[in-house]
């Protein structure tokens, strides 16, 4: 679960601050919504409103890890479904770690495979990556993966 809030929220100085207190909110991310403007009004144009909210988000989460920083306006300038906008398909949030942005109604499946269990003799001069088995895991990933 991630929990986002834009950075010009009436209420986003309580919410970037809102896991400081041990296990009041366990078991979700908080991520806060920047802006370009925002950002660069923070960090170079020295506003004391914006300064001071940036010193509390970088304390935050140097204490406790969160929130995350979505810097939205990349997002949505680097999203392919914004292109799609007229049909219905904008940028609306983001998967709970905030790699991947998401439209109304989309899911995020993610999955793994770990390389090194490819590897055969690892750390020897005979050592070699077993392609034929990692492919073969890769098509069976893909249909696991495949919505239909």
């Amino acid at each position: 679960l991630m929990v986002s809030m834009g950075i010009r929220h009436e209420n986003v100085e309580n919410f970037v601050t809102s896991k400081l207190e041990n296990g009041k909110y366990s078991g979700a991310n908080i991520s806060v919504r920047l802006d370009d403007e925002w950002l660069n009004a923070a960090l170079y144009d020295k506003s004391k409103e914006e300064k001071h909210l940036w010193d509390k988000i970088i304390h935050s989460a140097w204490k406790c890890a969160d929130p995350g920083l979505l810097f939205w306006d990349t997002i949505i300038r680097e999203s392919v479904a914004d292109c799609y906008k007229d049909f219905g398909f904008e940028t609306v949030t983001t998967n709970p770690c905030g790699e991947i942005p998401l439209s109304p109604y989309d899911s995020c499946r993610l999955l793994l495979l770990n390389l090194y269990s490819y590897v055969v003799n690892p750390f020897t001069n005979s050592a070699y990556f077993d392609r034929e088995l990692f492919r073969k895991h890769c098509k069976i990933a893909v249909k696991i993966m495949d919505n239909r």
